[in-house]
C-alpha cells in the first residue's frame, strides 16, 4: 500500500527506527563535510517518509 501525503510526516511506522533516533544519526553524519555525504535536515526527512513505499513480498 503507498502511504500518501496524508499521513503525518513524523509517522514513521514502516520504519525499523524511529524519526528521533534517525534525526540522531543524521545529525553526526551531517557534520561530514567530503564529496560524498549530502545533508539531511529534519524537513527533508519528514518528505521522505510522506513518499516512502515499503517494499511488498511476493510469493
Amino acid at each position: 500500500m503507498r502511504r500518501t501525503g496524508t499521513q503525518s510526516p513524523a509517522d514513521s511506522s514502516a520504519s525499523p527506527v524511529d524519526r528521533d533516533e534517525l534525526l540522531r544519526r543524521l545529525a553526526g553524519r551531517n557534520q561530514c563535510r567530503d564529496a560524498n555525504t549530502l545533508t539531511v535536515n529534519a524537513s527533508a526527512l519528514d518528505d521522505f517518509f510522506a513518499r516512502f513505499e515499503p517494499t511488498t513480498r511476493t510469493a
